[in-house]
């Protein structure tokens, strides 16, 4: 159910999830040369193949919604630096259902954990771009 106190909840986690990325990834997008990633951090409630499984996950609209937002800027992303041949890979990332307190740390990982596939895709030379994974492998979009 829609309402205005809902609506203030979907503008402060697009605010973050979203309008952040993209200020963030436009002010060092400049100083990625010669290559480099670009790594969103997404979640497999961003996966709208996902949505439509029976029984489906629990949904957050503002949340899954966001991170459904910020996989289409990944692929939006990735294809804007194909054209260039930038060298720049651009993908999202699922850490984990990590315990923090955005799940009031009912995840079942750690957080550090969860930090692993972002750091070694983070310190990969080559990789594919355009692409949604978590720590078992690829996710559906």
């Amino acid at each position: 159910e829609f309402s205005a106190a809902r609506l203030g909840t979907f503008e402060e986690v697009y605010s973050v999830n979203v309008f952040g990325t993209v200020a963030i990834t436009e002010a060092i997008r400049p100083l990625l040369k010669n290559g480099g990633a670009i790594l969103n951090i997404s979640s497999t409630l961003g996966s709208l193949t996902k949505h439509t499984e029976r029984p489906h996950p629990t949904l957050y609209p503002a949340y899954s919604s966001s991170k459904s937002a910020l996989n289409a800027l990944t692929l939006q992303w990735a294809i804007q630096e194909e054209e260039k041949k930038s060298g720049i890979r651009v993908v999202s990332i699922c850490p984990g259902f990590n315990a923090t307190n955005l799940n009031q740390y009912k995840g079942t990982m750690d957080p550090a954990e969860g930090c692993m596939i972002i750091v070694q895709t983070a310190l990969e030379k080559e990789g594919k771009s355009g692409v949604f994974f978590n720590k078992d492998g690829p996710v559906v979009w």
